[in-house]
């Protein structure tokens, strides 16, 4: 017999409570796993939860963290979603974070517009990831277009920042230095000689967060003294100086440029006598002024059809295209200083690349179609301003070691413009740093072309 109903019913109930001091312990071992695993702060409540899921809910360090993992074409489109993004965007302390984490966007090279669906691109290859890209719309310069009068504009850039001469008056500049990442730009005071000049060079000092503008000549050859005028702008005194008068009266400039600076001295191209024949003149930025005896004679100048410096391996190398026999003539030579006795001597140029080729377009769309861009450490690329591709050279031996193609037929667009008359290299960078002289922030009103990058 199982006992009384008494006996059993007290059997019953201490079952009850064995199975449920059993199912007790369970769940406190349960939940000890689970603050063990996940403690409860990190825990939360369905109601935080669906707070989570607001943007203005999370913290700007959050929200840093989320826009720092984006390159910067994706930042710039996320500028036009809403205000409160483009001002988080825009703010200086995502600058700094950006700048910080990432000090270099890229290294852009081959900078040209293309035109695409009547809608002016900024195109160039960048040589950290091996390929072509978009650039950012430059809203600070007037974009080119078909008008045949964009020539007449003159932009230059060093590492992160762009100086841009934009005004359409033809005897009075307006230049205006920019960083294309942070939309940071400023107006700089009017040149102490008002004129268009036809240098403009920019230099960017990093260790003291500083940048320079050397302007020298003018386009007008009315004013007799202008050609010789030479003006130094610097960040850190926010004003123009003069320095020494362009050397000899028989120099002059007879191109627009932007020279190459080397160790502190900017190399130009001008003409030194008046039989045609053309030489580069040095300039100490320092100390403003003009370095004789590091001139040198270009061999040839006034049978060639183009000359262009271009800086590579901290060496001032030159291009030069001429026509020999029927065939055109590309030609890179370096400047060099031959030693005497352990002194240097006279500068010298030595060629590297010369290469020959038959050009069924003709001579002025051949001068007018190469330039000779830097392709990275040790490497300049002939670059065909028309085509989009171009041949890279080796400038330790003169060996051709890459063909660049060009853009697919999709991207490239319907025409090519390149920026300036001789191409510089860009670094981009969001750091405001570099730039604490760029003050002014400009006010976004061309939002159809920043969507439709």
């Amino acid at each position: 017999m199982s006992g009384t109903p008494l006996r059993r019913s007290k059997r019953i109930q201490t079952r009850r409570n064995n199975v449920a001091r059993h199912q007790v312990n369970s769940e406190d071992n349960n939940l000890a796993f689970l603050d063990q695993q996940y403690p409860t702060s990190t825990i939360l409540s369905t109601k935080h939860r669906m707070m989570a899921t607001n943007w203005d809910s999370l913290p700007n360090d959050v929200h840093d963290r989320i826009f720092n993992k984006l390159e910067f074409k994706d930042l710039f489109r996320c500028k036009t979603v809403s205000k409160v993004w483009k001002n988080h965007i825009e703010s200086d302390d995502f600058y700094r974070c950006r700048g910080a984490s990432c000090p270099q966007e890229g290294s852009f090279t081959a900078i040209n517009y293309n035109i695409k669906h009547n809608t002016s691109q900024c195109f160039a290859y960048d040589l950290h990831s091996n390929s072509w890209r978009l650039l950012p719309p430059f809203l600070n310069i007037l974009i080119p277009d078909a008008h045949p009068n964009f020539h007449m504009y003159s932009i230059t850039g060093h590492r992160s920042l762009i100086c841009a001469e934009v005004s359409k008056l033809p005897n009075e500049a307006v230049l205006v230095v920019f960083n294309p990442m942070t939309g940071k730009k400023r107006i700089l005071p009017p040149l102490l000689y008002p004129r268009k000049p036809v240098l403009i060079h920019i230099l960017i000092n990093s260790a003291t967060k500083s940048y320079t503008v050397v302007v020298a000549g003018s386009s007008s050859a009315s004013e007799v003294h202008l050609p010789k005028k030479v003006e130094v702008f610097r960040s850190t005194t926010s004003k123009w100086t003069e320095a020494s008068d362009i050397p000899r009266p028989l120099i002059k400039f007879n191109k627009h440029q932007r020279g190459v600076c080397v160790n502190g001295v900017l190399h130009v191209i001008a003409r030194l006598d008046g039989n045609g024949n053309n030489g580069v003149i040095a300039f100490d930025v320092e100390n403003g002024k003009w370095l004789e005896d590091m001139a040198c004679v270009i061999p040839f100048s006034h049978n060639s059809y183009r000359l262009q410096l271009v800086e590579c391996d901290e060496k001032v190398h030159l291009y030069t295209l001429t026509m020999r026999q029927g065939l055109f003539v590309h030609s890179i030579d370096v400047l060099e200083c031959a030693n005497v006795n352990g002194r240097a001597s006279a500068w010298h140029w030595r060629n590297v690349v010369r290469v020959r080729n038959h050009n069924p377009r003709g001579w002025r769309l051949c001068a007018n179609e190469k330039l000779c861009v830097s392709f990275g450490d040790g490497k300049l690329c002939l670059f065909n301003m028309m085509g989009g591709d171009g041949v890279v050279y080796n400038m330790q031996d003169g060996s051709q070691v890459l063909v660049l193609a060009a853009p697919p037929r999709n991207e490239k667009g319907e025409q090519l413009f390149t920026l300036i008359r001789e191409p510089f290299s860009l670094q981009p960078c969001f750091d405001i740093d570099s730039t604490a002289s760029v003050v002014e922030i400009i006010e976004n009103k061309d939002v159809k072309s920043i969507a439709q990058y």
